[in-house]
């Protein structure tokens, strides 16, 4: 599925009114989408008690067509009206009006219109005895901070601890750049209408968007298939990639992959690697790891073929030969050996490389390297990582840091495509980057996997995939989606957002790819 700055939606949106489309639909469908997602997340309806916050606008009239549906359905509707309706125009006021005109009593409504500074005392005490509250409030039209009585409700919504449900956007957040304006409501859920936006996917953004529901609500299929976009989230469908295993499957049917890590103090980085290969499907291992940790591998890989890397070239070439990919860097320390170790992979091996943990920073000491590659690579940064792949000097990679957040897309795209590798930027809604521009967005994952390992156990997995015969490209999302997946489902169980383990995931990979 595509995603979208918010100015390629509001396009989308024109050319689907000039093609026929009038808006009076999409705003009746807009609103009986937002109504069929609080039937199915908060049912019954007759029991519930809702407020919605309204302003002006066409989120606004959404928000009305969502109320004139809870209300026919028995729900109890109270309306926060922060502009006068005589300001409503087109079809926020039709739907206004419509709304008045079917409604079975008007004693369903309260008609306050909340001022300064009675707004707190009288908001207050109409949270108070809601049960739900729809923010339909601002757009991805918003173009300036969000102030005075705005500012003030959204406050107290987000300190109310009630359940809210965004319309299209939780209001404040910018749909191109995640930034917050201002304020922004702290949404439970989120409907958006058409295709999913930037900003939904980038900090601080995907703090306030909760669980996202993407809603058709008319738009011709030819505009979103074929419309501008800065980026493709992965979904469900890339699961039907999984390799399939045939009765006659034997150990060399899951390919035999090379893992260069470990170092005596780092064991468990190697060992994490190994196990999620394995356990993603992997029929052979083989670890080269320091002289020094060999011995202690013995007791903890047994499934592994196990060797160290202090070997000559021609040594390590018998190593590459029948291998179908190579992962280097979990645990394997930061030193002129192990440099010249990956220098030697890039220039003379011919499979994919997945270079990750202290691979990454052997390699930000000397990018030129990567003209010299001979195979696709793929490189796994977090952001501090990333940080560390742009600039090389310790002093300037805070500020650094926080700019890879800021500008995820753009930095994962730009640095693949000027060094021809592949990149996964890690973290919530993973970013991967193609060497020909193309960015993907990972929508699994959430906060149990910020916890010692995870990057390790995706290498394994990616590894695996890369190993049993996958494209590269597909092999990454397959990763990202997968490692995700299986945390929201353990999460989801447990209903817990800690407690987590690397090991924990590895344990789960075969009952989740089957």
């Amino acid at each position: 599925m595509k995603i979208v700055t918010s100015e390629q939606m509001q396009k989308i949106d024109g050319a689907a009114i000039l093609s026929g489309i009038s808006r009076e639909r999409l705003m009746e469908n807009a609103g009986r989408a937002v109504f069929k997602i609080i039937s199915k997340v908060y049912a019954p309806i007759k029991t519930k008690k809702v407020l919605i916050l309204c302003a002006k606008g066409n989120n606004t009239g959404d928000g009305l067509v969502a109320a004139r549906y809870l209300m026919q359905k028995g729900g109890k509707v109270s309306f926060c009206f922060l502009e006068d309706p005589a300001l409503f125009k087109g079809e926020t006021l039709e739907n206004y009006k419509k709304l008045f005109r079917e409604s079975p009593s008007e004693s369903l409504f309260d008609q306050t219109r909340f001022r300064i500074p009675e707004l707190i005392r009288c908001l207050k005490k109409e949270i108070q005895k809601t049960d739900l509250i729809i923010d339909a409030l601002f757009g991805t039209g918003l173009n300036a901070n969000i102030k005075g009585k705005y500012k003030t409700t959204i406050e107290l919504v987000n300190k109310s601890q009630k359940p809210v449900i965004s319309i299209d956007i939780p209001s404040g957040v910018n749909g191109t750049t995640g930034d917050v304006m201002g304020v922004a409501v702290m949404a439970d859920f989120t409907v958006t209408f058409g295709l999913p936006k930037v900003g939904f996917f980038l900090p601080p953004g995907i703090d306030y968007v909760g669980k996202l529901f993407i809603q058709n609500i008319g738009f011709p299929k030819r505009l979103l298939n074929h419309t501008s976009h800065e980026a493709s989230l992965i979904d469900a469908n890339i699961l039907k990639k999984i390799p399939k295993r045939k009765k006659s499957a034997h150990k060399g049917s899951g390919g035999h992959v090379l893992v260069f890590a470990g170092s005596p103090g780092k064991l468990g980085a190697a060992i994490m690697t190994v196990q999620a290969a394995f356990r993603t499907g992997s029929g052979l291992v083989t670890l080269l790891t320091h002289p020094k940790s060999q011995k202690e591998f013995l007791k903890k890989a047994f499934e592994a073929f196990l060797d160290t890397y202090d070997q000559a070239d021609f040594e390590l070439q018998k190593y590459l030969k029948d291998k179908k990919a190579i992962a280097f860097g979990p645990g394997i320390g930061v030193t002129e050996t192990t440099k010249k170790l990956l220098h030697f992979l890039i220039q003379k091996n011919r499979k994919p490389i997945i270079i990750d943990a202290d691979g990454l920073t052997l390699l930000a000491q000397d990018l030129k390297i990567l003209k010299q590659k001979k195979a696709p690579l793929i490189l796994t940064p977090h952001p501090g990582e990333m940080a560390r792949l742009l600039k090389s000097h310790p002093r300037e990679r805070g500020d650094l840091k926080k700019e890879v957040q800021k500008n995820r897309l753009q930095i994962s795209k730009t640095f693949a495509k000027k060094h021809g590798v592949y990149l996964i930027l890690k973290g919530a809604a993973t970013v991967i980057a193609t060497p020909n521009g193309k960015l993907y967005i990972n929508p699994t994952g959430n906060p149990v996997m910020a916890t010692a390992g995870m990057g390790d156990v995706l290498t394994g997995m990616l590894l695996s995939f890369l190993g049993q015969g996958l494209g590269v490209e597909t092999a990454c999302q397959l990763a990202v989606y997968a490692h995700g997946k299986i945390a929201d489902l353990w999460a989801e169980k447990k209903k817990t957002t800690r407690g987590f383990m690397a090991s924990d995931l590895i344990r789960e990979i075969p009952k989740f790819l089957g």
